[in-house]
């Protein structure tokens, strides 16, 4: 129930060995960025959690989700999915999608990065 403040939580036992982080990347004309972000993302985290990649292309009309697509087909080796929108979505849109994603996935936790990030 809501107003049990415990309730949610699960016990030992019911907690998976390792938990599920999403990392989620919004991209919107990254194609300078997006390869650099995907390389800062530490390699520990992925012995730490069941972890998977999703990138998200906005309509961009650069070869974001070009080079989303060959980061994931030259790392093998990392769960990731790239998705490109039909049309641009907006910040929020992405978000709602990432967010959808994790929940119908059944990740624990999400980390969103943004693909065009200049401190890449």
């Amino acid at each position: 129930m809501l107003g049990e403040p415990d309730a949610w939580r699960l016990t030992m036992n019911e907690r998976p060995e390792r938990q599920r982080l999403l990392i989620f990347v919004i991209a919107y004309y990254a194609e300078s960025t997006l390869r650099r972000v995907l390389e800062r993302i530490p390699s520990a985290i992925f012995q730490e959690f069941d972890c998977e990649i999703l990138v998200v292309d906005d309509a961009s009309l650069d070869r974001t989700f070009a080079i989303g697509r060959e980061y994931k087909e030259n790392h093998p080796d990392i769960p990731m999915t790239v998705l490109r929108n039909e049309f641009n979505r907006g910040y929020g849109g992405n978000q709602k999608i990432g967010y959808a994603y994790a929940i119908a996935e059944d990740f624990d936790f999400v980390a969103m990065l943004h693909g065009a990030s200049a401190v890449a």
